[in-house]
């Protein structure tokens, strides 16, 4: 049973608020329906409960909640005879994320919350409050993310110019790395908006810069019931730039929002063909005119376009427009303007064509094909033309999970392609891990999980020394609710359900294998990708299984119950993977 905070005690009766509420913390049963149910402030009233930096936690957690990985829950309760707020956080896991707020906006504490290896609920204290935070949007988890984080660094630097203090120029030159340079809608998104909340929920920002970071993660929130009306198209009169843009006009009927990003896109997609805008940001007026006049636009047509676009009191957003032809590869269309007036009710755009000329762009699948022999499944996120040919932005989504990103130089002088810029998700994921940390716990010596099977009820799972050493393998039987465990050694015998898990450890081995033969930063990205391309989409219809008086990395009946080969990893180097009868493990790469 959880303590009630009203008997919580200290050995002084002036205990500490912060005190107290930790002490509550750690009896609560966060996991019980009935107990989080007592204290929990309704979902509606939620994001506006409490004080100002409570909102903009809850703001913060609700992205990962939007992301699909968990649910946030904003409790009231007493510590020390003060009213304390636990905003807790759950995950797809065993662990949970829990800030503690005083009334007044004080974070008091913060930590995950979880189980002990013997069951035990715990609060895992952090040293400094808030930096749970980190797990919940890391910096380096897509590169735009870590590209807005290393800017706002600098912002926040001492020596920049506007000291500790985040200034609106310098938000918005660091929401570049968010918006980006891929033509998609989703330019702000996912686990980007979850970067700037949380830059909004813990950055000293000035007046301006917080009003532009609410902007920009307001505009990609799409609200509910939204829709148009009194909708219509034409063109601007007058001069050959005037006749040349399109425009579009609609009344908006929305339920509690000014329209957004999502609004924009249904008035572009029936005004402009099927284009859809993209990058979209805000804007000011000035900034609208000197974009225009780089378009073609004289300074009266820049200064007419915007009058008709919004009212004074209004706000304009800026972007550029793109549409996705048969063979899926996004094509720039020129720049996009929309103008929101003052009341919110009335949405207007510009759409104003870019003049290039047509080029012969190559297909990147072919390239990839070409340049590395492999061909698998590849989404062009964005198209560029450079001064040497032109720039590819690809994705490719693995069966193992992730997102592998690169981008392709094809120069037009017909030389050979180039990778560059090659983002791949980690080849060990956290089941791997979470196994590693049971085999740890029971043994007393830190292991790093690297391939696991399941066999029956029970886990084998393949981990070697954290400081490098043998693999071996160990056998997890996990208790009904997950908190405890019990791990024994682990062997594969001669059985067809053995031989079966050995398959499963053996692919998850030779990945770990062939991703370890380019881990060395002299290695080309080209080369890097190709193992990523040939491992990740490999099954066990890939492995073979060796014939012990063939085998290229030796075979001794005596001591190894079975190997299996996983070949062409990396041009013709092959993986072999060998179970020893006493649960060691060989791991080597043949050329």
């Amino acid at each position: 049973m959880p303590t009630p905070v009203s008997r919580v005690t200290t050995g002084s009766t002036t205990a500490s608020t912060t005190t107290a509420a930790k002490a509550w913390a750690e009896g609560f049963n966060f996991g019980s329906r009935t107990a989080v149910s007592r204290l929990d402030v309704a979902r509606t009233k939620a994001p506006t409960t409490g004080p100002e930096a409570l909102q903009r936690a809850y703001a913060f957690y609700r992205s990962w909640e939007d992301n699909d990985l968990g649910s946030v829950r904003l409790l009231k309760t007493q510590a020390n005879g003060q009213p304390v707020y636990a905003l807790h956080t759950t995950t797809d896991g065993d662990d949970g994320f829990l800030e503690l707020y005083s009334e007044r906006g004080a974070l008091l504490a913060s930590g995950t919350t979880g189980f002990e290896p013997n069951g035990r609920r715990t609060v895992r204290w952090d040293a400094t409050p808030g930096a749970v935070r980190e797990r919940v949007v890391p910096r380096d988890r897509t590169p735009s993310v870590e590209t807005f984080f290393s800017a706002i660094d600098q912002a926040k630097a001492s020596g920049s110019a506007s000291g500790a203090t985040i200034s609106k120029a310098e938000l918005r030159e660091a929401a570049k790395g968010l918006v980006g340079a891929e033509l998609t809608t989703a330019s702000v998104d996912g686990w980007e908006r979850a970067a700037l909340l949380k830059v909004l929920a813990e950055s000293k920002l000035s007046s301006t810069s917080r009003a532009y970071a609410e902007q920009l993660a307001q505009l990609y929130t799409a609200p509910a019931n939204t829709t148009l009306s009194r909708f219509s198209t034409g063109t601007l009169q007058g001069s050959a730039f005037n006749r040349a843009v399109k425009t579009a006009s609609a009344s908006v009927n929305a339920s509690g929002a000014p329209p957004r990003l999502n609004t924009m896109l249904e008035l572009s997609r029936r005004a402009f063909a099927g284009q859809l805008p993209t990058q979209v940001v805000p804007v000011t007026r000035a900034e609208a005119q000197a974009m225009l006049r780089a378009a073609g636009a004289t300074a009266a047509e820049a200064k007419a376009a915007l009058d008709g676009l919004s009212d004074a009191k209004g706000q304009l957003y800026a972007g550029r427009f793109f549409d996705q032809g048969a063979d899926w590869i996004p094509k720039a269309k020129g720049l996009a303007f929309f103008g929101v007036s003052s009341s919110g009710r009335e949405l207007k755009a510009l759409n104003v064509p870019e003049k290039a000329a047509p080029v012969s762009t190559p297909d990147p699948r072919v390239v990839i094909k070409g340049l590395l022999g492999v061909e698998r499944p590849v989404e062009v996120l964005a198209t560029r033309a450079t001064s040497t040919g032109t720039q590819f932005d690809l994705a490719w989504t693995p069966p193992t999970g992730g997102r592998i990103q690169a981008k392709l130089d094809v120069p037009s002088d017909g030389s050979e392609a180039t990778v560059s810029g090659l983002t791949v998700p980690p080849v060990v994921g956290p089941t791997e891990t979470s196994l590693a940390e049971r085999v740890s716990t029971a043994t007393g010596s830190p292991r790093t999980g690297l391939a696991y099977a399941q066999l029956g009820s029970d886990w084998l799972v393949a981990t070697r020394p954290q400081a490098s050493g043998p693999i071996t393998l160990s056998k997890v039987q996990i208790a009904l609710g997950g908190g405890s465990a019990t791990v024994t050694n682990g062997t594969i015998g001669s059985g067809a359900a053995q031989l079966d898990a050995a398959r499963q450890l053996a692919l998850g081995l030779a990945r770990v294998q062939a991703d370890a033969l380019v881990r060395d930063a002299s290695i080309p990205d080209a080369a890097r990708l190709e193992v990523a391309l040939r491992t990740r989409w490999a099954t066990f219809a890939d492995l073979e299984a060796v014939d012990p008086a063939d085998s290229a990395v030796g075979f001794d009946p005596a001591k190894d119950r079975a190997q299996f080969m996983l070949g062409r990893v990396w041009g013709d180097v092959a993986v072999f993977v060998t179970f020893q009868k006493d649960g060691a493990v060989r791991v080597e790469d043949f050329n």
